[in-house]
């Protein structure tokens, strides 16, 4: 992913760092869990990012998307500014012409090579990300909403 990085000069290297972060976690959505709602992916890729360590799947047996949310306020506080790095990284596949946006919905036009993340494998988060894919826009609107 860094090489799509290569034109970016304005970053230093933690910008850079974070930037190539979500470029990883947006594609693999996009492309892996047919996650193609921008409005899902911005903040999907964020509570990814932001709580990959912490996601509280354990004890929530019935609504993974309430394990997948938990202290979502919380990170969204202290780290606001993260979706600066979550639209470069969009930009960046998009000028890439690696994905392709019309009408708020997001498309892969070319495959690339990414960092492979033992995350993605975990059954909860498979089950979760799917079930975010299958919501509605207006449902997962809700749910952002609701968790803020």
């Amino acid at each position: 992913m860094i090489f799509l990085l290569i034109g970016v000069v304005k970053m230093n290297e933690k910008q850079m760092i974070k930037v190539s972060e979500y470029l990883n976690v947006i594609y693999k959505l996009i492309k892996d869990f047919q996650i193609n709602s921008f409005f899902k992916v911005a903040f999907s890729s964020f509570i990814i990012k932001n709580r990959k360590e912490k996601i509280a799947f354990t004890n929530i047996k019935n609504n993974l998307i309430e394990g997948f949310f938990q202290q979502f306020h919380m990170d969204l506080f202290s780290n606001y500014d993260d979706f600066q790095y979550i639209f470069e990284a969009i930009n960046i596949l998009q000028e890439n012409q690696i994905i392709i946006i019309q009408n708020g919905i997001i498309n892969v036009c070319k495959l690339i090579d990414v960092i492979d993340d033992d995350f993605f494998k975990k059954k909860n988060v498979i089950d979760s990300l799917e079930l975010i894919a299958n919501m509605s826009e207006d449902s997962f609107v809700e749910e952002v909403l609701y968790n803020v």
